[in-house]
């Protein structure tokens, strides 16, 4: 068998290596771009369908928040906003996931201009930034800018003025001392141009004696205006205010003239205020304890009215110290008259179920107060006394009388108590009953019983007619009884 040969075999064996080799080569090429590109294209569908999933469960939405107010930043040192308090304020529109917008808070939400690059005084128009907390994706503003005017920053030194406050009488400021006798002044020059004084006002308050405290000065104009735009250093200040007694407290007395209308009077004058406190001399206002006030006319009034700024009447040598007028209201009232009323009945009222009381005194007098012309017209019906008697059982009581009035009508004297008795109500007696007597009983009488008369006796022999020791002899009559003969007639 023959062998190749062997140039035969080095011409195909060594070509292979290559050939195999470059294969290798542009097949790794093609699949490393082709999983490259896959690869990234995986990433930017996973990327969309993540955002997309987010959208869904937190979708974008959108907030209008007006009425933010705008601030600067980044002011140089040497220029100050004069309109700082006065720029108008912006409503700024976010957008953010629903999420993020739901726990958002309006006051995280800052609008601000920022004067970083501003180095001119002037007014001039700049743009308004937003800042918001992390996740608000997109803002709109509107207006973006606002107006904001510089002016050079200034200074001066003011001397200090104390302005001491008025003080409730009969007290008053003494000599201030403050920390301090001057200050200095701060602000645009326009502004600090308008500052005439400096003064630091001082109050009492409702203080009596003398103390110490802090107090803030204030920049005002020649007019006495406050200036605004301006700061003071420092800030506040400490002083010392001894408080002093002067004067007087002593009371008003309204004068009366004239007298009012018929049937009416003057019940009384109410001066404001009640009191005034005057100085002078000690032996003029030190036995000094009330001041009249000029008269004050009545007559042919039948109403109240006020008088405004009444002059008071001072002693000589004697001054106000508060203000020289006052106020006084005079009540004028119907004159009131006093009338007795008798013979006024008392009802008990209120009396429980199935009881009766009785009153005692049944009737009582009362007097009472008020216009004649009403006194005149009042009825029986218009006044009732009564006696409450609720809730009280049988038994005996001490009550006071209730009156009730017309309203305009007064009762003098306090009400009499007067005795109750209170008692079960009778029971009715039903009539009697008449029973006929019975009949009467007929007992006969039994027949009368017949005595048989004694036999008359026998009688005696008769002597003779004048013999010596007889009776004398007697004649029976028919029709009288037995007589003695010698006196028998006929």
């Amino acid at each position: 068998m023959a062998k190749p040969a062997a140039g035969r075999d080095n011409v195909r064996d060594e070509p292979r290596k290559p050939l195999l080799g470059g294969v290798s080569q542009e097949l790794q090429a093609r699949i490393s771009g082709t999983m490259f590109r896959r690869l990234l294209l995986s990433l930017v569908l996973a990327v969309l369908l993540w955002g997309w999933v987010t959208n869904l469960e937190d979708p974008l939405q959108s907030r209008r928040i007006p009425g933010i107010p705008v601030t600067t930043i980044n002011r140089p040192d040497s220029l100050v906003v004069v309109n700082e308090g006065q720029l108008p304020p912006v409503t700024v529109e976010v957008r953010a996931p629903q999420s993020v917008l739901e726990r958002l808070d309006p006051d995280q939400v800052r609008a601000v201009v920022d004067l970083s690059e501003v180095r001119e005084a002037g007014t001039r128009e700049l743009p308004v930034e937003v800042q918001a907390p992390d996740g608000i994706r997109e803002t709109a503003i509107e207006p973006d800018t606002v107006p904001i005017a510089l002016d050079r920053q200034a200074q001066k030194i003011f001397p200090l003025e104390v302005a001491k406050q008025p003080a409730p009488p009969p007290y008053r400021i003494g000599q201030v001392e403050p920390a301090t006798q001057q200050v200095e002044v701060r602000g645009p020059t326009n502004a600090l141009n308008q500052v005439a004084r400096v003064v630091l006002p001082v109050a009492l308050g409702d203080r009596t004696d003398g103390f110490e405290a802090q107090f803030t000065p204030e920049p005002r104009d020649a007019a006495g205006n406050r200036v605004a735009s301006v700061t003071v250093e420092p800030a506040t200040i400490s002083a010392r205010v001894p408080v002093e007694r002067v004067g007087r407290s002593v009371s008003i007395l309204p004068t009366i003239a004239g007298k009012p209308q018929d049937g009416y009077r003057v019940s009384g004058a109410t001066v404001s205020p009640a009191s005034v406190t005057i100085d002078g001399p000690p032996d003029v206002i030190g036995q000094l304890i009330s001041v009249s006030t000029e008269p004050i006319a009545v007559s042919g009034r039948d109403k109240s009215f006020p008088v405004y700024d009444v002059q008071l009447i001072l002693p000589a040598g004697a001054r106000l110290v508060d203000r020289p007028t006052v106020n006084v209201q005079v009540a004028i009232e119907p004159q009131q008259q006093r009338q007795p009323f008798s013979s006024l009945r008392v009802v008990p009222v209120n009396v429980g179920n199935g009881l009766s009381a009785v009153v005692t005194p049944r009737e009582i007098a009362v007097t009472l107060s008020g216009p004649l012309d009403r006194l005149s017209q009042l009825k029986s019906s218009d006044i009732k006394v009564e006696v409450d008697m609720r809730g009280e059982g049988p038994g005996t009581y001490d009550k006071r009388v209730q009156i009730t009035k017309p309203a305009d009508i007064d009762v003098v004297d306090t009400p009499p108590i007067v005795r109750v008795q209170v008692m079960p109500n009778a029971t009715p007696t039903p009539p009697p009953t008449v029973t006929p007597p019975p009949p009467p009983t007929v007992t006969p009488s039994p027949p009368p019983t017949v005595t048989p008369s004694p036999a008359p006796p026998t009688p005696a022999p008769t002597p003779a007619v004048g013999a010596p020791g007889s009776w004398p002899a007697f004649r029976q009559s028919p029709d009288r009884a037995l007589t003695p003969a010698g006196r028998a007639r006929g």
